[in-house]
């Protein structure tokens, strides 16, 4: 029986023949093999039926994850001879290990648990040898195991904790700590009362409190000097204000030059209520203005201030002026010499349009034409070129079906007989038909290569053809 672990390829073969003879002979169809699993059929152990030769046959697949001890059955449904026949072609355990996974052991060589073993002829006391890389991460244990038992001294001295259990990653965490305070520190660092220097704008308002820091503590004297509120808490910034108030005033009484009102106010007398005023330029404004009450022109006025006043019928110069648009977009495209009723004038080329001319009414021949301009015109029968081309159509008989029907059924050889059709199929099989040669004879095919056409036998010196 073989032996299969699982994953591995599985691989058989069987062979089919007639029950009635006995002889190798290939399935009906192609058989069908079907695996089960402990006396039930498995679908997931999924087999391929391939022919070799005749009547023999090879299953292969892959073996599911089975589990050691498993026993498969491999069963082929086969028809032979339009007879069906089962058969257990295959049956098989599966194991954790095949005889070929299963060594001999050297007990001179080879190792175990990464010792080598000595020689049965050596005393043990001797001691082991220890494989190169015997002793691994996972074979040392730091609980009970310790390499190193008593200080060492020398070159090989180790530190070790204290009293307080320092090791050298706490005292790297302390030095860490340290070394981030003392970086930035400068070669000489200031004493506590150095002087020191400020920076450039140290001082902003942020740093600056105004409630209680005071840069000025006395008063100044001399250059330095600095104006101070008095009793009534003026400041500059209060008599700037009543300052700019007090010119705003003095402008106003001396005009824009400052000395005008000094010259000039003794020749003039001050003016009282109801005295005749100018205006200035300018006064009268849209503002000032009243039109509901003020109408600045109380007359008729002559001369050559003389306006245009509205007439018996209110019109306006408004009025006047949509009148005279109207009449101006009539007569702007007016020529400089408009023509009179009843002259002649030239029509524009392309003026007569099928929009334009109404064939039910308008004639343009007026008059029987002559020489080259002359047409065909109805006689007294009333014949139009319309019932002329019906009766030449009903007395002509050769429509293009006549005519090619006449053209095919002409015979243009000298014996007489082979008419221009088949001279047409004959050379057109033999462009575009199937020709079937068979020793001298050929045979020429229409161009749907199944109707036969002609039939020709070539002998020495002549040609025969059927």
């Amino acid at each position: 029986m073989a032996s299969y672990k699982a994953a591995d390829t599985y691989i058989t073969e069987f062979a089919t023949q007639r029950f009635d003879t006995g002889t190798a002979t290939d399935a009906d169809i192609l058989p069908t093999a079907t695996a089960s699993l402990n006396g039930v059929t498995d679908g997931s152990f999924s087999l391929t039926v391939a022919n070799i030769t005749t009547g023999h046959y090879k299953i292969t697949g892959t073996i599911p994850s089975y589990s050691s001890g498993d026993v498969i059955n491999i069963t082929v449904v086969a028809t032979v001879n339009s007879v069906v026949g089962k058969e257990v072609i295959d049956t098989f355990v599966i194991d954790s290990k095949r005889n070929s996974d299963l060594n001999d052991f050297d007990p001179l060589n080879d190792i175990v648990a990464n010792v080598t073993l000595v020689d049965t002829t050596t005393d043990v006391s001797n001691g082991v040898t220890l494989a190169n890389d015997a002793i691994t991460s996972a074979k040392y244990d730091e609980s009970t195991a310790f390499p190193i038992k008593s200080a060492d001294t020398g070159i090989t001295q180790i530190a070790r904790t204290g009293a307080d259990g320092d090791t050298l990653e706490t005292l790297s965490d302390q030095s860490d700590a340290i070394d981030t305070k003392t970086t930035n520190l400068p070669a000489s660092p200031a004493a506590v009362g150095s002087e020191m220097n400020l920076a450039n704008d140290a001082i902003t308002s942020a740093k600056y409190d105004e409630s209680t820091a005071f840069p000025i503590k006395s008063v100044d004297t001399g250059s330095t000097q600095i104006a101070r509120t008095g009793a009534d808490a003026d400041t500059l910034k209060t008599l700037s204000d009543q300052a700019d108030t007090a010119q705003t005033d003095l402008d106003t009484l001396t005009g824009a030059d400052g000395s005008t009102l000094a010259t000039l106010q003794p020749n003039f007398t001050p003016a009282i209520a109801g005295d005749n005023m100018n205006l200035a330029d300018d006064a009268i404004t849209s503002a000032k203005y009243d039109e509901s009450t003020a109408f600045p022109l109380k007359s008729i006025d002559s001369g050559s201030t003389e306006i245009a006043r509205t007439g018996a019928d209110g019109d306006t110069l408004e009025t006047l002026s949509d009148q005279s648009d109207v009449i101006n977009a009539k007569t702007t495209n007016l020529p400089a010499s408009p023509a009179a009723v009843g002259s002649e004038m030239n029509l524009a080329n392309d003026s007569i349009t099928s929009a334009k001319y109404d064939e039910s009414t308008a004639f343009p021949i007026k008059s029987v034409d002559t020489g080259s301009t002359q047409i065909a015109r109805t006689g007294a029968d009333a014949d139009t070129l319309e019932t002329l081309s019906d009766q030449v159509d009903a007395t002509s008989t050769h429509t293009p079906a006549n005519v090619v029907a006449s053209l095919f059924s002409a015979t243009p050889t000298a014996g007489g007989v082979t008419t221009f059709e088949e001279i047409t199929n004959i050379l057109y099989s033999m462009a575009r038909g199937k020709i079937i040669r068979s020793n001298n004879e050929y045979a020429f095919y229409d161009d749907d290569d199944v109707t036969l056409l002609f039939t020709m036998t070539v002998a020495a010196g002549s040609r025969t053809v059927s």
